[in-house]
């Protein structure tokens, strides 16, 4: 989840489920009291809350969220009232995942391949501390094979059943930029301790997953730059839409936070850029039917080919993932240049 206004993922009794299906007990226990509880409804957006909670826990100021005690987190709340407000006028979660660098990186791959010999120009509207921009700090092990850049300097384990031959290919990047209300450097003292104080309860590699990424992009951190995706992408766009290369936008969560009407602003925005040079979304979008209900697609739109696929279906953090591609097996072969 990208930094983004707050209201998304709905109120506590919608998030207890939404906990549960992610290996957050802890986290659903609490959203199912404070789902009974209105004086905690009235504080503000739930993901909000918790990260104020579980800031100060980690600061020594209440208890650790983590545990679940949903007495102790109704009380530190309302102790934690001043800073509660304030966040909420703040208006920002910041979730990151390095896990959905797994996912991303076939529509990378899909992208430059439908474009033989010209680099990537990424742009990830929803960077945060730009932990996707930088796929080659990764290795990530899929079930049939392995994305294995020399640069890499983590890996990651993922379920998703790439094709192997897709991962065989190249992926040159000419430049890279982000887009974020309130980027964060991922090499500054504090940050591994606020992101955490986003990330859910449950899965203890979420944490070591998130501090080995700041670790790892930390010396070769990308330009991110502060403000909206509406007001910095026309220009950057600009910039950057050419012939020579494939600007590729990565949405990994930020269209779901939108307005209507500034997701309609967006796509009017790439429909007219798209006629100036190759361009590409990799998004992470609503539900395609699959066979675990996965409640997010993952896919790639080449906007000036006007040509797309659905190629992964996967839980809101990446943790479970379910290939769907079967165009991809042969897109990934030597005919890749020669779809429409």
């Amino acid at each position: 989840m990208p930094t983004s206004s707050v209201g998304p993922l709905g109120g506590w009794a919608t998030l207890a489920d939404l906990f549960a299906g992610h290996r957050s007990p802890a986290y659903a226990r609490l959203a199912q009291a404070c789902a009974a509880d209105p004086q905690v409804e009235a504080l503000g957006p739930p993901l909000v809350v918790l990260h104020v909670v579980r800031l100060a826990a980690l600061q020594g100021r209440a208890q650790d969220p983590w545990t679940g005690d949903p007495d102790a987190f109704r009380r530190d709340a309302h102790t934690l009232h001043d800073e509660v407000a304030a966040a909420v006028r703040r208006g920002i979660v910041q979730f990151t995942e390095p896990l959905r660098m797994a996912d991303l990186l076939p529509g990378l791959l899909i992208a430059a391949a439908r474009y033989p010999d010209r680099p990537l120009r990424l742009i990830d509207i929803g960077a945060c501390a730009g932990l996707h921009l930088n796929p080659e700090c990764y290795e990530i092990r899929y079930p049939r094979s392995a994305w294995s850049p020399t640069t890499a300097g983590m890996t990651l384990e993922c379920a998703l059943d790439v094709p192997a031959r897709l991962l065989e290919r190249e992926l040159a990047i000419a430049d890279r930029v982000g887009i974020d209300l309130a980027p964060v450097d991922p090499a500054a003292p504090g940050t591994f301790a606020y992101l955490r104080s986003f990330s859910w309860a449950g899965d203890p590699d979420r944490e070591q997953r998130l501090q080995s990424a700041l670790i790892t992009v930390a010396s070769r951190a990308p330009e991110v730059r502060a403000g909206s995706v509406m007001d910095l992408l026309p220009d950057l766009l600009a910039e950057r839409v050419s012939p020579d290369a494939v600007t590729a936008i990565i949405d990994s969560a930020t269209s779901r936070y939108l307005s209507g009407r500034d997701g309609f602003r967006l796509g009017r925005l790439l429909d007219r850029m798209a006629c100036r040079g190759p361009l590409a979304l990799v998004s992470r979008g609503r539900a395609v039917p699959n066979q675990e209900g996965l409640p997010t697609s993952v896919g790639v739109i080449d906007l000036s080919r006007r040509w797309c696929i659905t190629y992964a279906a996967s839980d809101l953090l990446s943790e479970r993932m379910l290939w769907v591609g079967s165009i991809s097996e042969r897109f990934a072969g030597r005919d890749a240049g020669r779809h429409p």
